[in-house]
C-alpha cells in the first residue's frame, strides 16, 4: 500500500530522531517521556487509516476529552497497551528520572 510506505516513511523520519533526543537529554531537559511520544505518533497510522476510508469507532468520553485527534483509539494509556514487555522498563525510567531529579533538587538544597 503506497499510503503506508509513505507515511511510515514520513513517521520514521520525524519520530527516530525525536527518541534521540529523549533519551540523550539530560533529565531536567526532558519534557515528555517515550509513552508521551508514541502517544503523539498514532497521527501517522490514522493518516493511513483516514486515507483508506476506514470507519473510526465508538470511542468513550476519557479517549474523546484525551485524545481527540485519535479517531481510532490507537493511543495507548500505558505501555503495556504497547507491549506487556514495556510495562516494567516504563516503571524503571519514571522512577529513574524521579530518582535523580530528586538528589539533584537536594543538592540544590530545594528539598
Amino acid at each position: 500500500m503506497p499510503a503506508v510506505a509513505r507515511v511510515s516513511g514520513a513517521a520514521l523520519a520525524e519520530v527516530m530522531p525525536t527518541v534521540r533526543a529523549l533519551l540523550f537529554a539530560d533529565v531536567d531537559q526532558q519534557r515528555m517521556n517515550p509513552l508521551a511520544l508514541l502517544r503523539a505518533s498514532v497521527r501517522f497510522p490514522t493518516t493511513v487509516l483516514d486515507e483508506l476510508g476506514a470507519s473510526p469507532p465508538d470511542r468513550d468520553e476519557f479517549a474523546r476529552r484525551n485524545f481527540p485527534e485519535d479517531r481510532y483509539g490507537l493511543t495507548p494509556a500505558s505501555f503495556a497497551d504497547v507491549d506487556p514487555t514495556l510495562h516494567e522498563p516504563g516503571l524503571v525510567w519514571g522512577a529513574a528520572k524521579a530518582h535523580v531529579v530528586l538528589q539533584r533538587r537536594r543538592a540544590e538544597g530545594l528539598r
